[in-house]
């Protein structure tokens, strides 16, 4: 991506990363290894998605949340992250989150297929992130990837 077009999304991160009470020393970790999705509507931006290759010492969890379970698996099974997906209020159940999941799953790597539930991870979800990711996923009991980003 352009760098005025990465200086666009970091503004518009800023205000998501405010909502999201998301606080990081660099919002996004590495420009060359990130992609970042954007839906506007009505000439605004109403969805975001940050998408980036885990670092080597990154921790890949599978929780199941109906059962408040959690296990460590291999890192080496889960090579991508959504560090952050976002829609903003008055635009949710629209699918707008499905879509730019559904975008990033079919064009973060060239000529493959992103399956979910394997091949990538969501990273701390909020409440609201915890549900759609679960029912995204659809695995029983309602378990996907999630991971913690190293410090």
């Amino acid at each position: 991506m352009k760098k005025s077009h990465w200086k666009i999304a970091k503004n518009v991160l800023k205000v998501v990363d405010n909502q999201l009470n998301f606080a990081a020393r660099n919002s996004i970790r590495d420009e060359n290894y990130s992609k970042i999705y954007l839906c506007i509507a009505d000439d605004r931006v109403v969805g975001l998605l940050l998408a980036e290759y885990l670092e080597k010492n990154d921790q890949v969890s599978r929780i199941i949340p109906k059962t408040g379970n959690c296990e460590d698996i291999p890192s080496n099974k889960c090579k991508i992250g959504i560090s952050r997906i976002w829609v903003a209020q008055d635009f949710r159940k629209q699918k707008i989150a499905t879509n730019m999941v559904l975008t990033f799953e079919r064009n973060f790597v060239y000529g493959t297929v992103l399956k979910k539930g394997e091949n990538y991870a969501f990273s701390h979800t909020t409440p609201d992130g915890t549900n759609f990711a679960s029912k995204y996923v659809g695995l029983p009991n309602g378990q996907f990837l999630t991971y913690n980003p190293c410090k």
